[in-house]
């Protein structure tokens, strides 16, 4: 799959999501360093829910990471406090369709969402549109 991404220009990014592989520090720089087409996302608060220390994380994922996915989690707890999302190309677009995949959003409901603005409504409605949703 990493070597069809490539060949079309695409860059797969993995996530430190929680409960999967390359959810730690450590296992992520394992699939950075045997995986170098794979991208990678940081999102903080997905190492704080696995009890990682977040800076340690940054400096042995630093130069593998192309992506940001900016929210916090209070330790412990399991609660994720604010998100936004930070990428270098698009990455409100991005961010925006992620937030939504996540949350199983539909596209009324995310039209009438207050964050999705301007994002949604400068870009994303011109392609739902353009593809007919």
């Amino acid at each position: 799959m990493l070597e069809v991404a490539e060949q079309s220009g695409v860059t797969l990014i993995h996530e430190n999501e929680k409960d999967i592989y390359g959810d730690t520090g450590d296992r992520c720089l394992d699939l950075a360093v045997n995986l170098p087409a794979l991208g990678h996302c940081f999102d903080f608060s997905n190492f704080v829910q696995c009890d990682e220390d977040t800076l340690e994380c940054w400096n042995k994922l630093r130069d593998y990471v192309v992506y940001f996915d900016v929210k916090d989690a209070i330790a412990g707890s399991g609660v994720v406090v604010g998100a936004s999302v930070v990428a270098p190309y698009g990455g409100e677009v991005v961010g925006l369709l992620s937030t939504a995949v996540h949350a199983r959003l539909t596209v009324p409901t995310l039209r009438g969402m207050h964050f999705a603005y301007p994002t949604f409504h400068r870009v994303v409605e011109r392609a739902l549109r353009d593809t007919g949703l």
